[in-house]
């Protein structure tokens, strides 16, 4: 007997998924009220976070392609 999953019509969210979001942005909003000079203050190091994996996940793929070369001509 096979089991059929019910698909949701359109892009709208579950209502626990619009829950959650709305959670977090009263959560988001609350931190930036009271501690706004310690969020503005960390702003760098987390851009710095959230780059860092792009950046090595570049090199890697530039290592790879080398290696393809090497491999395809014989070097």
């Amino acid at each position: 007997m096979a089991i059929q999953l019910r698909r949701r019509a359109g892009w709208c969210p579950s209502r626990t998924t619009l829950a959650l979001l709305g959670f977090l942005a009263v959560a988001a909003a609350l931190l930036l009220a009271g501690h706004s000079d310690h969020v503005i203050a960390a702003l760098p190091f987390l851009l710095i976070l959230a780059c860092s994996p792009l950046v090595s996940r570049r090199a890697g793929r530039r290592v790879r392609q080398k290696k393809e070369v090497r491999r395809c001509t014989g070097r």
